[in-house]
């Protein structure tokens, strides 16, 4: 199992782990957000994306989770697996508080 990764910026932690990044065709990332500052007002099936070994972004297929408001939101994010399998793979979030992107990166073993 790959280990979670921790972004904070912006008064805003965001917490994700691969959930499951197997070969059936869908792949799940556990995502935590948590903050005491701003509202959670963000679409997460907008804000997500996952990268090819080129640098191809695909849009989620849904977010299972939390709506978006409040101050503590959780949920799971499920793509369409990548074809062929990537070395890695890399999850950007865009438009959290603190405008960077969050960038998560974890090696795949084939």
């Amino acid at each position: 199992s790959l280990e979670a990764q921790t972004s904070e910026a912006g008064g805003v932690t965001v917490i994700v782990r691969p959930e499951n990044l197997g070969a059936d065709g869908i792949w799940s990332f556990e995502v935590t957000l948590d903050t005491h500052s701003v509202e959670l007002a963000y679409d997460m099936r907008l804000a997500a994306v996952i990268l090819d070994a080129i640098g191809n972004e695909y849009e989620p297929l849904a977010w299972r989770g939390d709506p978006p408001g409040g101050h503590h939101r959780s949920g799971i994010l499920e793509f369409s697996a990548l074809s062929p399998r990537p070395a890695s793979v890399r999850l950007l979030i865009r438009g959290i508080e603190g405008g960077e992107e969050r960038k998560f990166e974890w090696p795949l073993t084939s």
